[in-house]
């Protein structure tokens, strides 16, 4: 199974977590904070692993 047609492995695992965020948010087990808290730190981690990814891609690349 290919994981970077669906997105990538850290895509999907962004996603499934803003899903199980979600439902313990709609059947009351965290507060509003809570959630907002997990959902801002889960986007700040996919971001800044993306941003890591690229900057090392970049420094692999062959000079001329």
């Amino acid at each position: 199974m290919n994981l970077d047609s669906f997105g990538g492995r850290r895509f999907l695992l962004t996603l499934g977590c803003g899903a199980a965020t979600t439902l313990l948010c709609w059947y009351p087990k965290i507060s509003d904070q809570v959630y907002a808290t997990v959902i801002i730190a889960t986007i700040g981690v996919y971001v800044a692993g993306n941003v890591t990814q690229k900057i090392k891609e970049g420094n692999n690349e062959p000079t001329n």
